[in-house]
């Protein structure tokens, strides 16, 4: 689903980074080749929600990436952060929505944020049951909340790969932020 669009996006990094790498065509064949293996290991209970079941089959095209460039030699925590700043790429497109229609969320950034979060979190694509999140106490210029489960470290951790999740989502959180104006 997500396999060549995260490819394409990756592409112009890899071609500048590794010019040794092979035809972008023969990637995307290996990386079909290890989302075969990933589903494989998938259990066969499905995430509850739409959105859950939408991001992880982007974690697996993460993974099935990041095990892609590392078959290629390239080390892992460089894999790591090309594949997250793919997944910055596939995603811009959407933030430039958000920052363009933050001013619909409210005046004060941490208001407008908060908004948001509540929207993403209560609506689509990280809604219950599938992500339990529990809000941290704060202040008035702060929003702090907690994830108890996230399917997408779920799904890293069942396929070795937290690092690439806190790289490949969790740092977008700050880019959010940004957009926020926060």
């Amino acid at each position: 689903m997500f396999e060549r669009r995260l490819l394409r996006a990756c592409a112009a990094e890899l071609a500048e980074r590794f010019p040794e790498l092979p035809p972008r065509r023969e990637l995307a064949a290996q990386m079909r080749d290890h989302r075969s293996a990933l589903e494989a290991e998938e259990p066969e209970a499905r995430e509850p929600t739409a959105g859950a079941r939408m991001l992880v089959e982007l974690v697996l095209a993460d993974v099935a990436l990041l095990r892609t460039l590392e078959a290629a030699g390239i080390e892992r925590e460089v894999a790591v952060g090309v594949v997250g700043r793919g997944n910055e790429k596939m995603l811009a497109g959407g933030l430039k929505v958000l920052g363009a229609s933050r001013w619909m969320f409210g005046r004060e950034p941490i208001a407008r944020l908060t908004r948001l979060c509540r929207l993403l979190n209560g609506v689509f694509p990280f809604a219950p049951p599938a992500f339990e999140r529990v809000d941290l106490p704060g202040s008035p210029t702060l929003l702090a909340f907690d994830y108890r489960r996230c399917p997408m470290a779920d799904a890293s951790a069942r396929h070795e790969a937290p690092d690439l999740c806190a790289e490949a989502f969790c740092r977008i959180d700050h880019r959010i932020a940004e957009v926020f104006e926060v």
